[in-house]
């Protein structure tokens, strides 16, 4: 039986007090991997940054509570969903969670699941073309996807209350190339790069702030955004150049159907721009300055990385960082960037 908005609140508040009540032990993940507060089962998910768990009552929850119990990136969660319900959440193609609860003193989001599988997981899957109506499914999820995130930069509020998005890829760059060890040739490259097309982070659009591609649910014909801790104010490239990043970075693995990874980007580009136009030279920057933080991590890792189980190859790597640096997006995707 599907709650209606009524029971799913009683149920968020029935929670939140369980929640409220025992916040050290969960923050901490004292309480073991599965247990229950009630009559309430709580299954451990993750402890890194965050402490994340699948809840069971009436129906199905997700919960993040911080490590540390700060309450910086609640703030962040509080302003995107609220941020994004206004501004896409009537619209017949997303489906977000039915009720999220954010506190900042204990630090939680508490938030009804939304049944759908990460686009990510997706992707690898029907890019093989495998699964019936693989193709069509791909070009309309993209195309779904462009015309949300347009949506959303256009019509969510980015006034002054609104705090910056704590995403920061080129000053993140400039961080990890500063750490680096034993740089390579390409690494220098990247370093030239950066000082020849000096960006900003800062903006004034209101943007998701993590917008990968596991962050983003299909739900039949559906898309629903999750993660909003990173939320905030800043430029629109941020999250357009991350799906796109996401996606291109397939291309420095040992196989893969290349053919419908193009046909995504340029699907999901094209959707947005119908929307809201952009600037194919700061998308291509912003693109690039990803893969390249992507490089350099990896070189600090001697290259041992996969991506859905198949190993990244160095030198397609290294192949894609070297036309980004010299050519940009539109060499590596035509009709990207036009």
């Amino acid at each position: 039986m599907i709650l209606s908005r009524e029971q799913f609140e009683a149920e968020a508040d029935r929670l939140c007090q369980l929640i409220e009540q025992n916040a050290a032990p969960l923050r901490t993940a004292a309480l073991g991997r599965s247990f229950r507060l009630d009559s309430a089962e709580f299954r451990l998910h993750a402890t890194a940054r965050n402490t994340i768990y699948r809840v069971r009552a009436g129906e199905s929850w997700f919960l993040k509570l911080t490590r540390d119990g700060s309450s910086g990136a609640m703030v962040h969660e509080r302003q995107g969903a609220s941020a994004i319900e206004r501004a896409i959440g009537q619209d017949p193609s997303y489906q977000g969670a039915p009720v999220t609860r954010v506190s900042l003193d204990p630090a939680y989001v508490l938030a009804a699941a939304i049944p759908g599988r990460p686009l990510n997981k997706d992707f690898l899957l029907l890019a093989w073309g495998l699964a019936p109506g693989a193709s069509n499914t791909l070009t309309r999820s993209f195309a779904t996807m462009g015309t949300l995130l347009a949506t959303l930069h256009g019509a969510a509020p980015a006034g002054p209350d609104v705090i910056a998005a704590t995403t920061r890829p080129f000053q993140q760059l400039d961080q990890l190339l500063d750490r680096a060890k034993q740089p390579d040739e390409t690494m220098r490259a990247i370093r030239a790069w950066c000082v020849a097309h000096p960006r900003s982070d800062e903006g004034s659009a209101f943007q998701h702030g993590n917008f990968r591609l596991d962050n983003i649910l299909r739900i039949g014909t559906r898309l629903g955004f999750i993660d909003f801790e990173n939320s905030g104010s800043g430029t629109i490239y941020q999250d357009l150049s991350r799906p796109v990043s996401e996606l291109l970075l397939t291309r420095s693995l040992l196989v893969f159907p290349l053919g419908r990874v193009t046909r995504s980007i340029v699907t999901f580009l094209r959707a947005y721009a119908a929307q809201q136009p952009f600037d194919g030279d700061a998308l291509s920057e912003h693109v690039t300055a990803r893969v390249a933080r992507y490089y350099v991590e990896l070189h600090a890792r001697r290259f041992r990385a996969s991506i859905g189980g198949i190993p990244v190859s160095q030198h397609k790597l290294t192949a894609l960082m070297v036309t980004l640096l010299e050519r940009g997006l539109g060499q590596v995707v035509p009709d990207s960037v036009n």
